[in-house]
């Protein structure tokens, strides 16, 4: 009996004391293990916002250097292309249709002074009806003969030759006269006033003339 109580009380060689540590819940290892990694996860999220944000700042003047580049090297270029391969078809503010129209039957623009309102054309018979905005007086080369125009100017006119003339005046020998047609020979511009003309060089009405002073009346 003495000896099974000395067994009881006398501690077992082989017996140790429990690790509390080590026996630690294998839960609550992984969780912690989880949240180390989640702040691990969010530390990079924002190291990686702020190096863009840091990338995207110092960009932005290689980005408005890039862009004024192309502007410089690309758009105006191509303004000024544009600007040369689409002229102005009409350079001279003062150069009406009916200047124009001069030039297509072979006469200068110089026949019509630049105060032309409207004009009409009948391309079928070659009739034509001139309005300017009002009388106009103006000295003819090259021997300045003064000459008048009417407020409307009435005619035929064809390649080379305007008949039927009616509205302009030149005043030669104290005297009035209507001139009744023009025709273009050469270099020349052929005047004919009834069965009379005169022949100057067409080179001297390569410009619509303006209207001088006064205006003056044919009649």
């Amino acid at each position: 009996m003495a000896s099974s109580a000395a067994n009881i009380a006398s501690p077992d060689s082989s017996f140790s004391t429990p690790d509390v540590t080590n026996n630690q819940p294998q839960a609550q290892l992984d969780n912690d293990e989880k949240i180390s990694s989640h702040t691990n996860d969010i530390t990079s999220y924002k190291v990686h916002i702020l190096y863009s944000q840091i990338s995207n700042t110092a960009n932005q003047p290689k980005q408005k250097m890039a862009k004024t580049f192309i502007f410089f090297t690309i758009i105006i270029p191509l303004l000024f292309t544009i600007s040369l391969s689409d002229p102005n078809p009409n350079p001279n503010p003062t150069q009406s249709e009916a200047h124009n129209e001069l030039i297509k039957f072979g006469f200068p623009i110089g026949l019509l002074p630049k105060n032309v309102n409207n004009y009409a054309l009948n391309t079928t018979s070659g009739h034509f009806v001139v309005s300017l905005t009002d009388t106009c007086r103006i000295t003819l080369p090259p021997d300045n003969y003064l000459a008048t125009y009417s407020k409307k100017i009435t005619g035929k006119i064809v390649e080379n030759k305007i008949a039927e003339l009616n509205g302009i005046s030149v005043r030669a020998f104290f005297k009035w006269w209507g001139i009744t047609g023009i025709r273009s020979s050469g270099d020349n511009l052929v005047f004919e006033v009834g069965m009379v003309s005169a022949k100057y060089p067409s080179n001297n009405f390569n410009e619509s003339p303006d209207c001088e002073g006064k205006k003056h009346s044919s009649s």
